[in-house]
């Protein structure tokens, strides 16, 4: 396979549907950097929902510091997620628990 460049940006982007108002647990994870946006519906300009430490770091889906209590509107939630690598290898993820007590 290919290489990554060892200093790269990368942007992902989604929409998350919800049926309802609520408040739910995101765990946040990125190697190394990452600020995540999110706009709800009808909002033109998102809002920053996570911000990584400015300290180089290694990919863990689940770390400590990384939960967040998220507010989700009813209907289409947009989500955009930037990872910048500082070298050597990259990942990411954002995982949304539908579980009341994930983060707690």
């Amino acid at each position: 396979g290919k290489d990554i460049d060892r200093y790269s940006i990368w942007y992902g982007y989604t929409e998350v549907y919800s049926d309802k108002d609520q408040k739910l647990w995101v765990a946040f994870g990125s190697d190394d950097y990452s600020v995540v946006w999110m706009a709800h519906e009808g909002q033109e300009k998102g809002q920053v929902i996570y911000k990584s430490p400015t300290t180089p770091q290694p990919w863990v889906p689940f770390a400590a510091g990384a939960f967040r209590l998220i507010e989700f509107k009813e209907g289409y939630n947009r989500i955009l997620f930037k990872l910048e690598n500082a070298g050597g290898t990259t990942g990411f993820s954002m995982i949304i628990g539908t579980d009341p007590n994930m983060g707690g």
